[in-house]
């Protein structure tokens, strides 16, 4: 996990981990963020070999929000970089929102972002907001026009990204469960 800060002019994580007495249902912590004033953070994962889209076979996370903040979504939307190919040059990112899992965009319908309350959000059948594509579709159908695409890491990071931009939102990442081709790993942000 990596953070920034406002000194670096983007954003602030506050990493209290064991101090923390917001715990998402069966963890050991979660990671508290609050963008204050600057108005983002950036929560990145550690380094994964490419992975290959189509063998994601899960993809879920929790979110606990407190305060909704400024200008910018509810909760935490997860962020992928993507290769087309077989080298390191990022040509799409795909967002998941958790906004726009209430079945209005596309994927299932998953509920609405709710205050003070424990959500996961199953990321791998929910709607996506693709940069290159321009429009909202599931990871089922980026992969039919992009059957090569791979999560790809990218200046020196993981190809993971929690990214929030927009201040004062205040909550916490419990986990991010990873799954390919069937094998599960939580990963505790």
């Amino acid at each position: 996990m990596g953070k920034d800060d406002c000194s670096s002019g983007s954003g602030l994580l506050l990493n209290l981990k064991r101090a923390v007495p917001i715990w998402p249902p069966g963890s050991s912590g979660s990671v508290p963020i609050a963008t204050g004033q600057c108005g983002s953070a950036k929560i990145w994962l550690k380094s994964y070999p490419p992975i290959r889209l189509a063998d994601l076979t899960a993809l879920r996370y929790n979110t606990y929000v407190q305060n909704y903040g400024q200008g910018g979504f509810l909760s935490a939307p997860l962020t992928l970089l993507i290769n087309f190919g077989t080298d390191t040059t990022i040509d799409d990112e795909l967002y998941f929102v958790p906004d726009y899992q209430d079945g209005t965009y596309s994927g299932p319908n998953q509920g609405e972002v709710t205050l003070n309350t424990w959500q996961e959000w199953d990321a791998r059948v929910g709607g996506w907001i693709s940069v290159t594509e321009g429009e909202f579709m599931t990871l089922a159908e980026y992969i039919q026009l992009h059957p090569n695409a791979q999560i790809i890491n990218a200046e020196g990071h993981s190809g993971f990204l929690f990214n929030l931009f927009w201040q004062y939102w205040i909550g916490y990442i419990g986990y991010l469960l990873i799954g390919i081709s069937g094998n599960n790993k939580v990963i505790r942000v």
